[in-house]
């Protein structure tokens, strides 16, 4: 368990910083780095260097500084022992009771505890070593004391405390001191090294003359002061730093600025150029496919003519070729005609748009003229003497919180021959002087540290108000010019330097950075406040904020991260407090005790202090607006032309916790009572328990059943961590995530009440985290108990998830291999979606494209088993399985395999017509052998165009008598629509399952290809009578014409062979419906994606065209907006009623899968 030293040594942070713990024989380095003696010994083995000779040096492991060996001839095992031991040792020997080891045993390398103290020899001896001590004849007649009585009183112990011997003898004492060398030294070292120097004195017998000449109140008083130099040199860094984080928040915020005006032109010219160019674009489009259709008929033309000429060559007669000849020549001038016109008149049109060169240079001047980020470094003048009593402090806002205010003095400023003064402006010098502003006289004075007046000058208005800019220069605000003015104080003299405008009354007026001043003053065209920043070089006025109207004198001051503004109204009695960059007001203060507000400040903690003129008060208020004290100043009520400024001193008077609640009048009058503690008998306040803190923290102990380290998994490669139970989030060191992490590792914290959780600073590369943790229970009798602990954690890596599928690429114990022996790819884009849809792909390793199919590869065979159980349930298929031994133990009898699963998807596709088996078509309700598949999922499902007959047929079924398609989609023919006739209801067969989504129809239909040549038409029943029109493009199965060679084919009756079987319809033209598609899809990987050939480009186009038609198949589909795609207006192009995706059916384009390295997710899988 950790002493008390030890607890206070770590409430101090002294701690060393190579083993992160408290100091074990703590030793000093030259650097004023402490150390334990065993680590600093360890790190000067390892790190010792030989500079050549005897000489040998070691760098500090904090500092780098280069530190030579303590004795010369000394083995380097032995050096820490040399280098003196810190303050830190004694000081903890003098304040604990330290067990002392037998001096004697030491020497032997031995640790005995000892019991007894010689004070002649001044050494500690063990029982042992005291009874020879004893015995001894020389020591026999030595005073021995205990150990006890040597620790019972702080004198003994400074008395005889360790660490005041000698540094080459370390077990002599120092008895003498040479002045020639400033040196200490024991018996020996004076006989060596300072036998012959003159002013060597006696440290017993001429203490008292060296103590007098030493003066060590005085050297405490100077150390006290060298303290206070560094706390004021922390304290103007950390204000300089407020400053820059300031000056930085308003740089990035006006180049906000900047960027959202840019961008609002910017965004005024692309609406523009895309108004002005798709009106363009549509009418030269509209040209275009003016001239193409010209074109096409042309060309049917003079192909029908080619054609047609010569057929009659090859099987014509003679006279029919002769006249066939002439009617040709006599259609080919025109013809000629025509494409001579066409290619004379061609125009190659291009949209551009041209920026003028003066407009360019000026745009790359104003970004050369902001991209570059100066940095200005002025020395700071602050006087600091380290030898002198007089230690000057620079001049640094003192918080007043904790102290009393009283009256100092009354200083008279009036100058002989001058009016009465009113003085609205002060400004204290870093030299103590003082610069006041005389609104009466018109001047401003001068005046030493003592108020004496030194010099002045006379300003052309009235001031007002004044600041400080620098060192040796002040600004003031002058009301009716409307400007404010600079004035440089040197050697006692005042002169002007410059003004700037300000466009409107100006009154109050504080300094924002070196050029930039935040003024306030009252506007007479909009007859109300306001308050700006002012640019010093430029006058640029950044922006302005009016508010509360009506008064006019008003003062302003900032906070000192220089983020809000302090308003006080002079007129109203009033105080408001707004956002310096987002104009945003946060309070507004009054009071009835408030009247004529005429001066406010803000300290070091950000309290608000508020001079009442009328009221002669002042205000506290805390940095949220809330009133703190009122303090109420003791002075004669001056007339208000001499009622100016009032200076104050601190007092320590009142404790500081009178400030940390509301203000309490006569706080003396309340009777105060105590008990006694019912342990140790301590006065302490009455509470529940009637135990003082310490007897009740040594009954109990609320930490109990929280653990006190913990290990925290920690993934290198993304910089996540594992949050419980299998989470990983992205945190930062010391961040708001990493503590939450933290402190839900923690099981027992939810039986306590958690007041404060924070980081202990610990070195990043230690792979420790230290979080201080505050937290209260409820213990006897209803009282409460609050305790401090430290909780430690041990960083631990752990690859995550993610980042293990992304490093296992190759490494696969299981693949599942998808096929489906089909000429197009169709299946694989819709079984794409659905895998996408269902997340089935997240524990894959990768994903390769096949031949005929897809391969998944994971690294547990469990994963590749849900992988195959989701394409049983989306697809029809059949499953083989197979396994490779990989490797085999011997010793265990444990094989390792690799796993093997092979998907077959049935060869029957969406739109596919096929002939059924007569057993098959027997056991689906006697369907019509020759039919039309509409749709694949976990069943086949056709339908007879001649009768409207459904059936389905599920994967088992099918691979228990297998069959082929008579034709897939690619082989379809086009054909026109000539004529449709519904087919009547009592036309219709009846009593059989039939769809009630298509409506049965008669069509007579022509090839595409004998349009022109020939009028043979064909005669057809289809099941698509509810889209079909005349004059509509189809695509169907010519069976008439067909030559295949199928066995089930050929067993069908020639009666109930159609001459075609119609599939689907065409809408319209694929290249406008291509234009027109303002969706996309996600994919897992580009090498799916990629279409090599022109056929997977009309398979993929034809996929999404099924998308658009159906809308029951695009159920299963997430479909997504293309905001990258400029959307084309062709409402007034024929588009043959193409149906098209509602925005209502398209998500937003978000990364639905992202791996821990934030890029796509589907990365990892290439």
């Amino acid at each position: 368990m950790a002493t008390h030293s030890e607890e206070s040594l770590r409430a101090n942070g002294v701690e060393c910083p190579i083993c992160l713990d408290v100091f074990t024989s703590p030793r000093q380095l030259p650097c004023m780095h402490i150390f334990c003696e065993k680590c600093l010994q360890n790190h000067i083995s390892t790190n010792v260097e030989d500079k050549g000779g005897t000489i040998k040096v070691f760098e500090c492991p904090v500092c780098r500084a280069v530190t030579n060996q303590p004795k010369t001839g000394k083995p380097v095992g032995e050096w820490a022992s040399f280098f003196p031991r810190s303050a830190i040792s004694v000081v903890s020997e003098l304040t604990e009771n330290i067990e002392r080891y037998c001096d004697a045993c030491r020497y032997d390398g031995e640790s005995n505890k000892a019991e007894g103290f010689c004070i002649v020899c001044e050494e500690a001896f063990c029982s042992t070593c005291l009874k020879v001590h004893q015995k001894t004849t020389s020591t026999r007649n030595h005073t021995i004391i205990s150990i006890d009585e040597l620790m019972s009183t702080t004198e003994n112990r400074m008395r005889f405390a360790e660490g005041f011997g000698c540094s080459d003898h370390r077990e002599k004492q120092i008895e003498y001191y040479c002045q020639i060398h400033d040196a200490v030294c024991c018996a020996d070292c004076f006989f060596v090294n300072h036998r012959s120097c003159e002013n060597v004195k006696r440290l017993n017998s001429d203490l008292s003359s060296l103590m007098t000449e030493l003066k060590p109140e005085e050297i405490v008083h100077k150390m006290k002061k060298l303290e206070k130099h560094l706390q004021n040199f922390i304290k103007r860094n950390e204000s300089n730093i407020y400053e820059m984080e300031a000056t930085l928040n308003y740089l990035t915020a006006s180049i906000l600025n900047i960027k959202q005006r840019i961008n609002s032109k910017l965004d005024e010219l692309e609406a523009l150029v895309k108004r002005e160019g798709t009106q363009i674009y549509k009418e030269e489009m509209i040209k275009r496919q003016d001239e193409n259709h010209q074109c096409q008929c042309l060309i049917n033309a003079v192909r029908n003519s080619h054609t047609f000429l010569e057929t009659v060559i090859k099987f014509g007669t003679d006279t029919q070729q002769f006249l066939v000849c002439k009617k040709s020549l006599a259609q080919f001038k025109p013809y000629a005609d025509q494409i001579r016109e066409k290619y004379e008149n061609i125009e190659t049109v291009t949209i551009d748009m041209e920026l003028e060169e003066r407009t360019q240079l000026l745009l790359m001047q104003f970004f050369n003229s902001i991209r570059k980020l100066e940095l200005k470094q002025v020395r700071s003048r602050i006087p600091c003497s380290f030898i002198t009593d007089s230690l000057p402090c620079p001049s640094i806002s003192k918080p007043l919180k904790g102290r009393q205010l009283k009256l100092d003095k009354v200083v008279e400023t009036r100058i002989s021959g001058e009016k009465k003064s009113f003085y609205t402006g002060i400004v204290q010098l870093p030299d103590d002087s003082v610069v006041l502003a005389d609104y009466v006289n018109k001047t401003c004075s001068l005046y030493d540290s003592s108020y004496n007046f030194v010099s002045s000058c006379t300003l052309p208005v009235q001031p007002f108000d004044m600041c400080l800019v620098n060192h040796h220069e002040v600004a003031v605000t002058l009301r009716n010019k409307q400007t404010v003015q600079f004035l440089s104080i040197k050697d006692g003299c005042i002169k002007d330097t410059g003004t700037f405008t300000t466009w409107y009354q100006c009154y109050g007026l504080t300094a924002f950075s070196r050029n930039e001043f935040v003024v306030s003053g009252y506007t007479d065209d909009l007859n109300k406040c306001c308050w700006s920043i002012v640019n010093k070089k430029s006058g640029e006025t950044y922006y302005q904020v009016f508010d509360c109207s009506n008064p006019i004198r008003i003062r302003i001051t900032l906070n000192n991260a220089h983020t809000r503004i302090y308003v006080c109204v002079h007129d109203t009695n009033e105080v408001f407090c707004f956002g310096l960059t987002n104009k945003k007001q946060y309070f507004i203060y009054t009071s009835n005790a408030l009247t004529n507000p005429y001066g406010i400040s803000v300290d070091i903690e950000d309290i608000i202090y508020i001079v009442g003129n009328g009221s002669h008060n002042i205000h506290i208020l805390s940095p949220n607006g809330s009133a703190l004290q009122i303090i109420t100043v003791g002075i004669p009520k001056y007339p208000a032309q001499q009622f100016s400024f009032l200076q104050f001193t601190c007092s320590e008077a009142i404790p500081r916790n009178c400030f940390k609640m509301e203000y309490i009048h006569n706080p003396q009058s309340q009777a105060q009572h105590f008990i006694l503690c019912c342990q140790c008998g301590t006065q302490i306040e009455p509470n529940l328990a009637n135990m003082c803190v310490a007897c009740l923290r040594s009954q109990v102990d609320i930490t109990e059943g929280i653990p006190k380290q913990a290990i925290l998994y920690f993934c290198k490669k993304c910089e996540r961590y594992l949050q419980p139970p299998n989470t990983w989030i992205s945190a930062q060191l010391e961040s708001r995530e990493l503590l939450s992490v933290c402190l839900k590792k923690l099981k027992g914290l939810s039986k306590v009440r958690l007041i404060d959780a924070g980081f202990v600073w610990t070195e990043p590369h230690s792979m420790r985290i230290k979080v201080k943790l505050t937290i209260q229970k409820e213990v006897m009798n209803g009282a409460i108990l609050q305790q401090v602990f430290v909780v430690e954690y041990v960083v631990n890596s752990q690859m995550c998830d993610d980042c293990h599928r992304v490093e296992a690429k190759d490494f696969w114990r299981a693949v599942v291999q998808v096929r489906q022996k089909t000429d197009h790819k169709k299946t694989f884009y819709y079984l794409e979606q659905l895998i996408l849809k269902h997340r089935a792909h997240v524990q894959t390793l990768n994903i390769k494209p096949e031949h005929d199919g897809l391969d998944f590869y994971y690294s547990k065979k469990d994963d590749a088993k849900k992988m195959v159980e989701f394409l049983q349930s989306v697809v029809p298929c059949r499953l083989q399985t197979a396994k490779e031994l990989v490797s085999h133990d011997i010793h265990n009898n444990s094989f390792n395999y690799k796993h093997t699963f092979s998907v077959e998807i049935v060869p029957i596709c969406k739109d596919s017509v096929v002939c059924l088996p007569p057993k098959v078509a027997q056991n689906l309700g006697s369907i019509n052998p020759i039919c039309v598949c509409s749709k694949v999922a976990q069943m086949i499902h056709f339908i007879d165009p001649n009768t409207l007959q459904i059936a389905e047929m599920s994967g088992q079924t099918y691979w228990r008598a297998p069959f082929t398609q008579l034709c897939s989609p690619k082989q379809l023919t086009e054909y026109m629509v000539m004529q449709v006739d519904i087919v009547s209801e009592k036309d219709k067969p009846h009593k059989i399952p039939s769809s009630t989504k298509h409506i049965l129809a008669d069509l007579w239909v022509a090839r595409m290809s004998d349009l022109g040549v020939n009028d043979q038409q064909y005669f057809c029943r289809t099941h698509l009578g509810h889209l079909l029109n005349a004059g509509d493009i189809v695509l169907g199965f010519d069976v008439a014409n067909a030559n295949l060679n199928h066995a089930e084919f050929e067993k069908v009756k020639v009666d109930k062979l159609p001459d075609v079987v119609i599939v689907k319809k065409i809408f319209g033209d694929k290249a406008l419906r291509n234009r027109r598609r303002r969706w996309k899809l996600k994919h897992l990987n580009d090498e799916l994606y990629a279409k090599d050939t022109d056929s997977e480009q009309r398979d993929y186009n034809d996929f999404l065209e099924d998308l658009e038609e159906d809308a029951t198949f695009r159920q299963n589909v997430n479909i997504y907006l293309d905001k990258n795609k400029i959307p084309v207006d062709t409402d007034d192009l024929d588009d043959g009623g193409a149906p098209q995706i509602s925005l209502q059916e398209m998500l937003e384009d978000l990364d639905i899968s992202t791996d821990a390295t934030g890029e796509d997710g589907t990365a990892m899988m290439e």
